[in-house]
């Protein structure tokens, strides 16, 4: 196991940053590292991006064939043909 102490602020970023202490196991988190080629900080939030669209995409998931529209195909479709 590794500390790590991190701070997740970048300047091309504007969104608000916290600065987080993680243990993680040493091997795991370079191998991972180095196979991205990004530094901790980009290689954890890679990470934690991933696994938010992961979560996401299971929810939805969870809502096929639960969700009525409304709308009908052609509907659709003629609003394209609007464009």
């Amino acid at each position: 196991m590794v500390w790590l102490s991190m701070r997740l602020d970048t300047p091309a970023s504007t969104q608000p940053r916290k600065k987080v202490t993680l243990t993680l196991p040493f091997d795991l988190i370079e191998s991972t590292r180095q196979r991205s080629n990004k530094n901790f900080s980009e290689t954890v939030e890679e990470a934690l991006r991933e696994a938010n669209h992961r979560w996401a995409c299971q929810e939805l998931m969870k809502l096929r064939g639960k969700v009525d529209f409304h709308v009908s195909w052609q509907e659709i479709r003629s609003w394209e043909d609007d464009e």
